[in-house]
């Protein structure tokens, strides 16, 4: 079909997944079946999919199309506001390594926009007239340059800042101009664990108050020096993969981080889309552990098990 195509030339798709997909004899199931495997996907394949479907050719071929880009673009968030209003902050972050960014961006600025920018000599001077240039651009601009920075997160580690939660919340607070009763939470955390205070969205938050009472915590035992303990028992990484197949299938859950590193140490670009295309965590992390199947690779994705899984490795090790 004409939307497999286009999925396929915007590399949504790999080659793999486009012949299978094609082979399909049903529409309504191979419509499904690709709107499974575009959200098993990282966002940045998602919004890519969303893309294709606001063209003119593609609504020109889909006529029921017509008249939803615009819930598309609402949903999407205003990307030029939020460029605006982190400005001062992303000028900071950017500026530790302004030649990255520049580069990655090559395809949203031009050859007088990369001179514009190369003239200043310093790095947050450089960074203050690139996010000028884009915003200047529109808003598809700076949707697409919101997306890159939410790519290059692992490079500049402070950007999760501007995807978290909190700042959704501030974004969805700021648009509402309709005033709510008000509401009282208790969160209440305990034995090492996380409070997480509950998404506000749709509300004026000026008379927000947070009140905290903090308890003395009691000591903790130091995990990480158990894990490390453990990880130097381990010689065979390979062994402990196969031996632990069952186990970790069932027990990691945190799976896309995990995929993330992998993809950039050395795991073949096919594997890593087909490891993104499965639904499920069980499925993602029994496709991991199918292409491991080399001892650099073993290596690789042990390490990024005890990086996003730590507790779950440890008390794998325990009884290995």
């Amino acid at each position: 079909s004409w939307i497999l195509q286009c999925s396929h030339s915007k590399s949504v798709l790999t080659d793999r997944e486009y012949k299978d997909l094609k082979n399909e004899t049903n529409p309504e199931k191979m419509v499904i079946d690709l709107l499974d495997r575009i959200m098993g996907k990282s966002d940045k394949y998602c919004q890519c999919f969303l893309d294709i479907l606001c063209q003119e050719d593609v609504k020109d071929t889909y006529p029921q199309l017509r008249g939803w880009k615009w819930k598309t673009e609402e949903r999407l968030g205003d990307a030029m506001e939020i460029l605006n209003s982190c400005r001062n902050d992303l000028c900071e972050w950017l500026s530790a390594d302004p030649s990255f960014i520049i580069e990655k961006a090559e395809d949203i600025l031009t050859v007088k926009d990369n001179k514009e920018i190369a003239h200043l000599s310093c790095n947050k001077e450089k960074m203050t007239r690139l996010l000028d240039i884009i915003i200047r651009k529109g808003e598809n601009q700076c949707r697409d340059f919101l997306t890159l920075l939410s790519d290059v997160q692992d490079h500049y580690p402070q950007l999760k800042k501007l995807f978290s939660t909190n700042r959704e919340a501030a974004v969805g607070a700021k648009h509402s101009s309709k005033s709510k009763p008000g509401i009282c939470s208790t969160i209440v955390a305990c034995n090492g664990s996380n409070a997480v205070a509950p998404l506000i969205q749709g509300s004026d938050i000026s008379g927000l108050n947070i009140h905290i009472n903090q308890s003395p915590a009691a000591a903790q035992p130091d995990s990480s020096k158990n894990v490390k303990e453990a990880t130097a028992s381990v010689k065979d990484k390979m062994e402990f993969l196969k031996t632990s197949l069952d186990k970790l299938v069932q027990k990691v859950t945190n799976v896309d981080p995990i995929i993330d590193q992998v993809s950039v140490s050395g795991f073949p670009a096919e594997a890593v889309a087909n490891i993104r295309a499965q639904t499920t965590s069980q499925k993602k992390m029994r496709q991991i552990l199918d292409y491991t199947r080399s001892t650099k690779a073993a290596e690789v994705v042990f390490s990024a098990l005890l990086d996003h899984e730590p507790d779950v490795m440890e008390d794998i090790m325990k009884t290995y």
